[in-house]
This record gives C-alpha cells, structure tokens and sequence, in this order.
C-alpha cells in the first residue's frame, strides 16, 4: 500500500516537472517569436530607408524661369548660367537649324540633366509648336537671295540674313527661287524653307 502510495506521489511529481517543463517551452517560444518578429521590423526599416532617401535625392532636373520679352539669346544665356549647355552659339545654330528660334516664350520649365539640345528645345517651345501655323510668303519675279531673305527675316520666319544666304549658296540654289504665294507651315527648317520656295506655287 505505501508503495502504491510512493509511486503515485512519484507520478504526481513527475507530472509536475513535465507540466513546468511544457510551460517553460512555450514561454520560451513567445518570446523567441517575439524577438524575431521585432529584428525583422528593425531590419525592413533599415532596407527601406536608402530606398526613401534615394527618391528623394534623385534629381529629376532643373527649373529654370523665362520672364518678361524672351529671345533666342535670353534662353541660351539662361541654360548657360544653368551648365544646362556649354556653348551659346552652337545652341541658337540647333533652334535655327529646327525653325524655332523665334519661338521661345515665357514661363517655367523643367529640363532634364540628361536632355540633350533638341530635347530642350523641344520642351522650352513645344507650347508655342502646338499649333501650326500657315504663313503666306510672296516672292516677285526674278528675286535674288538677299531679297528672299529680307521677306523671310520680316516675317520671323528666319533668324539671319547672312546665314539663310550661306545656306542657300551651300545648297547651290541661287537665282532657283519661284514667284508666288507660298503657303508655309511654320516652325520649319532652314533646308525644309528654301526647299519649298524653289518649287512652283501649287506643287
């Protein structure tokens, strides 16, 4: 009888230990849980911060302003002074090239750093290009180059008398120019320009 009471008692304690045990286990488990879940949260905030200062470091261009009577001259000083260019002439040489010298105007742009020159002359006059305009050019007969280009500087169509003469001796067309009315769709290139006004009226 004491022995069955001895090994009873025994049992009990022996279940007490394992219940201990078991509870022990599972403390240890929440808290292993616990601290895990907290260095993964540390360590997500840690990966996530260079991403959040990387957005916001990342320069998405340069603002520039153009105010009050804006010109060729004013925008390529301004990109200029921005080290957004590096050389003023070659700058006006592309906007005459592309017909849109005179078609710069105020307002406030983003260039990207990246851009190259026509990109950001496309982005400082494509407000103004939106809409094309037709502009009628009258040419008499037997008219020299200089002339052509008198009509064509007086109706903002090109920049420079002298240059818009250089190109038509380069592309040896002198004296090739039809009279008429010509219908022209301006912004146009230089090469485009002359081309149209050596072709008969209609054509």
């Amino acid at each position: 009888m004491k022995f069955s009471q001895r090994l009873s008692q025994g049992l009990v304690h022996i279940g007490r230990i394992l219940i201990t045990i078991l509870i022990l286990t599972v403390f240890l488990g929440v808290v292993y849980l616990g601290i895990k879940n907290l260095t993964s949260r540390a360590h997500l905030s840690k990966s996530a911060a260079p991403l959040i200062e990387e957005e916001v470091e990342t320069p998405k261009g340069k603002e520039i302003s153009l105010e009050g009577q804006v010109d060729i001259n004013t925008v390529a000083d301004t990109l200029l002074a921005q080290d957004l260019i590096k050389d003023k002439a070659s700058f006006i040489q592309v906007a005459t090239e592309m017909g849109v010298y005179n078609y710069f105007g105020p307002g406030d742009f983003t260039i990207p750093q990246d851009a190259t020159v026509k990109e950001m002359i496309h982005s400082l006059t494509k407000d103004k290009i939106a809409s094309l305009q037709d502009v009628s050019v009258t040419l008499p007969h037997n008219v020299t180059s200089d002339q052509v280009a008198d009509i064509l500087l007086a109706q903002g169509l090109i920049s420079s008398k002298p240059a818009f003469v250089q190109r038509v001796n380069s592309l040896g067309v002198q004296g090739q120019f039809k009279a008429g009315s010509h219908k022209i769709s301006a912004p146009i290139k230089v090469d485009d320009l002359i081309k149209s006004l050596c072709q008969e009226v209609g054509k």
